[in-house]
């Protein structure tokens, strides 16, 4: 482990975690010489017809890390201060296509969110005061990401823009160019960056949303 994450920003991924060891040791590793390093566990439920409802992802691997993060009482009764840091835990499925657009709709931009909070690091939704649906927006300590998922409503994101007070990470869902949406924004007093949506998240959006 030491040999692979020997870049502080280095990204570990673990196909086995069984308890978790490796997001243990990546956030001591951090701790110990301030590193960014980030990690991607994997595991399944080992659940069998005799204990279906077994589940060593999520009631081990994840949870392990969860106290890690956020401190626990070890088994003498000692407190254990958290080493800080953001932990979601993720799980896959088959989508069926037998349902309908306005169900896969809803699942794509539920899973996108996901997929774009991962890249930005940034997990805590903002609830907006607004009734604008297709407006979503999370945050991190020093920083923003706001996902726009219909165009029609990009004067809604731009009054978002303009009272949000850290630099902004900003995804448009539209076959426009970024170089249009900039112009929109670029009278905005803020540190605002218009991102590139991933070509393969593009490609499914045009046809899931008849583009």
């Amino acid at each position: 482990l030491l040999l692979l994450a020997s870049s502080h920003n280095s990204i570990i991924l673990d196909f086995f975690a069984g308890s978790g060891t490796t997001g243990h040791a990546v956030m001591e590793l951090n701790k110990e010489d301030g590193g960014n390093r980030k990690f991607i566990l994997c595991s399944n439920q080992e659940s069998t017809p005799e204990a279906p409802e077994k589940n060593i992802c999520r009631d081990i691997t994840y949870e392990r890390n969860k106290r890690v993060i956020e401190g626990y009482t070890d088994s003498k009764g000692k407190e254990v201060e958290g080493l800080g840091g953001n932990l979601n835990y993720y799980t896959t499925e088959f989508i069926k296509t037998e349902k309908s657009t306005d169900d896969l709709r809803m699942k794509f931009i539920h899973r996108c969110d996901e997929i774009l909070c991962i890249k930005e690091d940034t997990f805590k939704k903002v609830a907006l005061k607004t009734d604008i649906k297709s407006l979503h927006l999370y945050e991190r300590t020093d920083t923003y990401t706001a996902i726009l998922y219909d165009v029609l409503d990009f004067e809604s994101l731009k009054k978002l823009l303009g009272v949000l007070n850290k630099p902004v990470s900003v995804y448009v869902f539209s076959l426009a160019e970024n170089e249009i949406f900039y112009k929109e924004i670029e009278d905005i007093d803020r540190d605002i960056q218009i991102r590139t949506i991933p070509s393969e998240i593009l490609q499914v959006y045009k046809k899931i949303f008849n583009f």
